[in-house]
């Protein structure tokens, strides 16, 4: 997800094949969205105009192959 932000002007964030949030990196990149999508705990922190993300603990849930 940081490189994807890193080198992408939008995103989509999915969430049970639904569109969740969609647009500019720094609307849809969120602490909000990623506990929502992934259920992690996460501060993002600006590197270089760039969201980068910090990870607090694990996904609870594994998506299924």
């Amino acid at each position: 997800m940081n490189h994807a932000a890193r080198i992408s002007d939008q995103l989509i964030a999915l969430k049970d094949g639904h569109v969740l949030a969609h647009g500019p990196v720094s609307t849809v990149m969120t602490a909000a969205n990623l506990k929502t999508i992934f259920n992690i705990d996460a501060t993002l922190v600006d590197y270089h105009g760039t969201p980068l993300i910090l990870t607090y603990n694990g996904c609870q849930e594994v998506a299924p192959a």
